[in-house]
């Protein structure tokens, strides 16, 4: 059976070779080259047998073909994969006379988990990372006619390991849960033919000042290179046919490299917007004979940092894009339209760039960027996700080997791309800093002097770039809580390195939750909306902060391209928001707070961003509707404006400055969008849009029936706001029968203990003969003698709150649910404590935060009377100077104190 299946596969799988080369076969370099992709046979497992020697294969059963590329066991459910140990895979190939007498290279770009390889029963290598590598072939190794390779192919099982069970190679996503472990040939593997010297990399150094570019020109051969070599460079702009430089020099074959310089007089420089390329062809020559030649694109364009900040040939460079988890290998609809999906959808959301999260982009990926003008952070596959892998000295050593020579792969592969804009050395780790932002670091820069590099989320960032990730803007339950964060951030910058957020937007897979917390129930129709909302917001605040790369989490979903669609303009309200978030002109409000007096005049700084290199003549519309704009800005929406006012402004190239901006609060109680349209020439319109509320002063509760209020504990604020409101109060339960409205324990942290005990008999009393006791806010209720409640920490503090089905309270009257979100004043606190305890089993549940399982408010009745326990910030929003008053604060505890 064996000898017929080779005969087939000699047929099947030359045909399948030369397709490969002819269609989609894309090396890094035109050269003599000889795709082997196509059609394998493999068999997994027998990892402790000569499966390499043809004797032995034969008589293994259950031989099955495989495509390469591809997953090498397509057909085996992928919760088998963390179980295996090492796929065998084998193909024949055919060499003419000339190509068997020549030199050879063996390439591939990715194998994971690592290849074991040998050609006609010899063994060639071993090679122990996934990325890309180079092998050169011994002498006398191939032959005329038929050849057959063979690859053990380590699985997920049989990766090395260190004593706590974590891989000793990097493998980028494979750590994690939903990680990539099935065994794979992806992308391409060929053979490069050469003559005595071979050139093994080259890489571009563009100096756009002297108008030159510098070709770092590496040689190998599988034998001594000959004494004499000379390297001869060409360069012309891409479609010409006339160089615009040529330049020969010797080689310095005692040395790792050699530098060749050739001019470029006048050169085109690669932009996002002026996509020039440039072609470039060396020979190596050794006397009268041609030994190798290679062609390849190229970019003239140079990556700084001028004043901590990064340039792009001279000028301000600002990263805005997005992430991208490993699409290429989710299937073949992303590589059928890449254009579509990089370039056509990635404008309509305005990106320029994407951080390739734990694996640097494919070729065609990189070709389409430098094409199109869409830049990468090529991510690196060592990925940590914040979590200690806990090597011993020795296994990092291992580790640190290993991720250096993985690296090397990736980066001589991709470095003459000029939409790789930077390399990101790791993801998330926090136990490996001194390696990383040292050696590591050194290395790679010493490797490819063209780039700078950061590492991704990782502590103290590197020598060029400091890059946080905020994950948990979405899932914090304060909304203010990560500006805060992002103003920190901002505000102790290094002054001398670029500061990045490449991840932001995550939902890990609990977006029910979110929207719960958010929206009252996890399954609102207002979800993506409010996501989006986030989004806009928390975008644009690192925009008015000057953030140099800004990269939200993760674009995939935002697309149209797996048929999720919003409107037809727009797949999802994600991709509106960004489209004006990230828009390089733009007016931004930087407004956080939402709830204003009705019919009041509010100023507002607006930021008038312009990240382009031209002044921008724009006209800017002011809008206050109680229609939802959708970030687009929706016509629907403007037309239904109570306010518009309009102005022209003339926005200077790369400038951020600020006006402030009136506006009136609409005389009508309810929710708003202020809304802040931006319109340029050529350009679709634009807006920042922030909910706004008008509360009506005039709408109080009912009065207090001639009797005054006992307020104990309310300190210097709360008696001098009670005094401004005209309410009468006590601050005592006085001698005698206790006659009150109400009775509200403000703060028991200020009544003394004697006064306690003397007191809660009486309140007591006053309760259960029909009065009312509110008790407020505590950090720490300790006064159980009066009421056993607990109230303890949220576990999170919330900025929404949402009442309980059927919940009827004097305290929410005149309270519009939307009122209950976001509170003034960062971090738009509304709660920070819940309630707990036996008492809430005979009361009512009123209001809940984060889920509802987690009251904020309750209602107990205690015999005639009532017990209120509301854990809101009330007292926290009734005015001072640090701008946190809330009208709608203010209005409950009016209805608590008056009803």
């Amino acid at each position: 059976m064996w000898p017929a299946l080779i005969a087939v596969c000699v047929v099947v799988l030359c045909l399948c070779a030369r397709a490969g080369a002819a269609g989609g076969f894309n090396p890094e370099f035109e050269r003599d080259s000889l795709s082997l992709s196509g059609q394998w046979q493999r068999h997994s497992e027998h990892g402790d047998e000569e499966v390499w020697r043809e004797e032995v294969a034969s008589k293994l059963t259950g031989w099955k073909p495989v495509t390469v590329p591809g997953n090498l066991l397509p057909d085996v459910h992928r919760k088998l994969y963390k179980g295996i140990h090492s796929v065998w895979v084998v193909r024949t190939f055919r060499l003419t006379r000339d190509q068997a007498r020549r030199g050879a290279a063996l390439k591939w770009n990715l194998i994971r988990f690592g290849p074991s390889v040998w050609i006609n029963g010899r063994f060639l290598a071993h090679h122990p990372t996934i990325g890309p590598h180079t092998v050169m072939v011994p002498p006398g190794m191939l032959r005329s006619g038929t050849n057959r390779i063979v690859l053990k192919v380590q699985g997920w099982g049989g990766i090395p390991r260190g004593e706590a069970g974590k891989p000793l190679i990097p493998t980028g996503s494979g750590t994690q849960s939903w990680g990539a472990k099935a065994p794979a040939i992806e992308n391409d593997i060929w053979l490069d033919f050469y003559d005595r010297a071979y050139i093994k990399w080259a890489l571009a150094m563009p100096n756009i000042k002297a108008g030159t570019v510098t070709f770092r020109v590496y040689l190998d051969a599988a034998e001594d290179l000959p004494e004499e070599i000379v390297l001869a460079a060409r360069v012309r702009a891409e479609g010409a046919k006339t160089p615009t430089g040529r330049v020969s020099a010797p080689a310095a074959t005692s040395k790792p490299y050699t530098d060749i310089t050739v001019p470029i007089p006048n050169p085109k420089l690669w932009s996002p917007a002026e996509r020039n390329l440039y072609v470039a062809e060396i020979d190596a020559r050794s006397g009268s004979g041609l030994c190798d030649r290679v062609r390849f694109r190229f970019g003239m364009r140079q990556v700084k940092v001028s004043r901590g900040h990064f340039t792009l040939n001279g000028k301000p460079l600002w990263l805005r894009g997005s992430n991208l988890v490993g699409e290429w290998r989710w299937g073949d609809q992303f590589n059928r339209g890449v254009k579509a999906y990089l370039v056509d959808e990635a404008r309509i959301m305005s990106l320029n760039s994407f951080r390739t999260h734990t694996l640097p982009p494919p070729k065609l990926w990189a070709d389409t960027g430098d094409e199109h003008g869409i830049m990468f952070l090529a991510e690196l596959p060592v990925l940590y996700n914040n979590r200690d892998f806990k090597f011993t000295p020795a296994e990092r050593k291992i580790f640190h080997k290993h991720a250096l020579l993985d690296a090397t792969g990736w980066v001589t592969k991709l470095w003459n791309h000029p939409s790789v804009i930077l390399w990101v050395l790791s993801n998330e780790s926090l136990h490996d800093n001194k390696w990383e932002k040292g050696p590591y670091w050194q290395y790679v820069h010493d490797l490819d002097p063209t780039r700078l590099s950061l590492r991704s989320g990782g502590a103290e960032g590197t020598p060029d770039v400091y890059d946080i990730h905020t994950t948990d803007n979405y899932n914090s339950a304060t909304e203010g809580r990560v500006i805060q964060t992002l103003q920190r951030k901002a505000a102790h910058k290094d002054p001398t390195r670029p500061l990045s957020n490449s991840e932001y937007m995550n939902t890990f897979g609990k977006s029910r939750v979110q929207v719960a917390r958010w929206l009252g129930r996890p399954d609102h129709p207002d979800a993506a909306l409010n996501f989006a909302e986030f989004g806009a917001e928390h975008t644009e605040v690192m925009r008015r902060l000057r953030y140099d790369g800004i990269l939200p989490y993760m674009y995939a979903p935002w697309t149209g391209f797996r048929g999720r669609r919003w409107r037809r303009d727009f797949p999802s309200p994600m991709a509106a928001a960004l489209h004006s978030a990230m828009s390089p002109v733009l007016a931004s409000l930087d407004l956080f707070d939402r709830n204003f007096p009705a019919a009041s005049e509010v100023t507002t700084p607006l930021a008038l961003i312009n990240e382009t290199g031209r002044d921008v003549p724009a006209k800017i519309d002011v809008y206050v509707t109680p229609e939802h704009p959708l970030f687009v800005p929706e016509p629907k929406a403007l037309a239904a404006a109570v306010y518009h006012d309009s102005f022209d402004v003339t926005l200077k190239a790369h400038s951020l400055t600020t006006r402030r901006l009136r506006w009136p609060v609409p005389r009508a109680e309810g929710s708003y969008f202020l809304a802040v349209v931006l319109r340029r020439e050529g350009a679709r319109p634009v807006v920042s849009q922030r909910v706004v509320r008008a509360i009506d002063s005039d709408v109080t509760a009912a009065g207090l029936n001639g009797k005054p209020v006992v307020v104990l504990g309310a300190g210097p604020a709360g008696r001098k706001w009670l005094k401004q409101r005209g309410i009468p109060f006590r601050a005592s339960i006085g001698k005698g029968k206790l006659d009150a409205h109400v009775v509200v324990v403000w703060n028991a942290d200020k009544i003394a203990p004697a006064v306690r005990k003397a007191a809660t008999a009486k309140i007591r009393r006053y309760v259960k003969a029909g009065g009312r006791l509110v008790i407020l806010r505590h950090d720490k209720w300790d006064w159980t003698s009066l009421v056993d409640a607990t109230m303890e920490p949220g576990p999170k503090s919330a900025s929404r709150a949402f009442a309980y089905s059927r919940a009827r309270h004097p305290m929410l009257t005149g309270i519009d649910p939307e009122f209950l979100k976001r509170w003034n004043g960062l971090p738009g606190t509304v709660a920070d404590r819940v309630l707990a305890g036996d008492l809430l089993t005979a009361g009512k549940k009123l209001l809940w935060i984060n889920s509802p399982p987690r009251p904020v408010a309750v209602s107990v009745p205690m015999e005639a009377g009532e017990v209120v326990l509301c854990t809101l910030d009330l007292a926290g929003h009734l005015g001072g100077a640090d701008g946190t008053y809330d009208p709608v604060a203010e209005r409950i505890l009016l209805n608590l104190l008056q009803r």
